[in-house]
């Protein structure tokens, strides 16, 4: 955390030195948190001599923060003139996707440059995001997803007029539930034949639906995610308390998006490992009840039993076609979930080993240091520092 602080008043610095401007960073709150602007000290400040700044400047702070959301929602720089000239520019930066911890702004008078400055102040945003451990690419990919969603909200809109102005009930041939029902089988069928390019247009139907029918709320979008992942994973390889999990710690729509996007990834990813397979369907079934019993104890005739097959057919197709045995397989999963848990605060040592079905610490530590080559402590030290 101390090495993120200097990392921002080395941005500051480097940025002020490179264009002259005066610059600052602002919390989540929109509050100044550090400046690097000498002349303030003196009294030079160019808002010194505005009449606003001497009332407390309320009317540039509601100027400022306008700017910063339209830099947080876009993710890009805002450039925009105060009422006495001064060029002023802002540009967010994140904790983690959607999550903004706060913004850099910038203000100076060269007109010629401000384009100039303004990506020099976007890539300086961006830095610092990445040192925080926020994916550029996924933000930017997850912004173009919600404009994406935007379009197909503004579609059933036009499509369905008065179940928008309505609250669901007075409308006299509720075709939403139908809408949405056709639009979850559409889903449900894309993902099942794992073609990334549909269930992606799919999973846009979808949100665009929920969120359409909620009319904007995100708390009702959610409700509807929660019930329709319970259908999800019934259908594929994934526990319905990950699903739940993802879906429940979201704080907003943009984040919702975020989380069920990336968990319709991970579905999609894992059911290529069956690609081409023989016995896909017979594996794909043996996977999900391994993830869904993950935190049980696990053997392979109760799996077998489970998918109709004998326990030495298992164990031949299963070691054949997976390339692996069925213990170093679970094992496998297990220390992936468990490397997942590690990298976040709140469960103890021997909380995380029995989620991830060890009920002795010691198991879970030298099956750790196996797969990992070092144990779970040192593991979350080096995250966590």
């Amino acid at each position: 955390m101390k090495e993120l602080e200097n990392t921002k008043m080395q941005v500051l610095h480097d940025f002020t030195s490179v264009t002259g401007c005066y610059t600052a960073f602002t919390n989540k709150e929109n509050q100044i948190t550090n400046a690097f602007w000498p002349e303030m000290a003196a009294g030079n400040s160019p808002c010194i001599a505005c009449l606003k700044y001497k009332d407390k400047h309320l009317g540039c702070r509601a100027m400022h923060i306008r700017e910063i959301e339209y830099s947080r929602s876009r993710q890009t720089t805002a450039v925009y003139n105060c009422p006495i000239g001064i060029i002023f520019m802002a540009a967010a930066f994140f904790e983690k996707p959607y999550n903004m911890a706060g913004a850099l702004l910038a203000a100076g008078y060269d007109v010629s440059k401000r384009d100039v400055y303004a990506k020099l102040l976007l890539l300086c945003a961006e830095y610092i995001s990445v040192k925080a451990g926020v994916n550029i690419y996924k933000l930017n990919s997850m912004n173009a997803r919600r404009a994406l969603i935007n379009e197909e909200i503004e579609a059933l809109k036009k499509k369905f007029p008065k179940c928008w102005t309505c609250d669901g009930s007075r409308c006299g041939h509720k075709p939403i539930p139908e809408e949405i029902a056709r639009r979850e089988e559409s889903f449900l069928n894309s993902i099942g034949k794992n073609n990334k390019e549909t269930v992606e247009e799919q999973t846009v139907s979808l949100l665009a639906a929920y969120h359409f029918a909620s009319h904007g709320n995100y708390e009702e979008t959610k409700i509807h995610l929660i019930v329709f992942c319970s259908i999800l994973s019934q259908e594929h390889s994934v526990s319905s308390s990950t699903l739940f999990g993802e879906i429940r710690k979201a704080n907003n729509f943009n984040e919702l998006i975020y989380n069920f996007f990336t968990l319709i990834q991970a579905i999609v990813d894992e059911n290529a490992k069956f690609d081409n397979l023989p016995h896909a369907y017979l594996l794909k079934n043996a996977n999900q009840y391994i993830l869904q019993h993950i935190t049980e104890r696990l053997r392979l005739p109760i799996v077998a039993e489970k998918i109709g097959l004998s326990s030495p057919y298992f164990c031949t197709i299963f070691k054949d076609e997976m390339k692996t045995s069925f213990t170093d397989y679970v094992n496998k999963l297990r220390i992936e979930n468990a490397c997942r848990l590690l990298a976040k605060k709140g469960m103890t040592l021997l909380e995380i080993a029995q989620e991830c079905g060890y009920n002795e610490h010691s198991t879970f530590t030298k099956t750790f240091k196996k797969y990992m080559g070092i144990g779970p402590l040192q593991y979350r030290k080096d995250l966590w520092g």
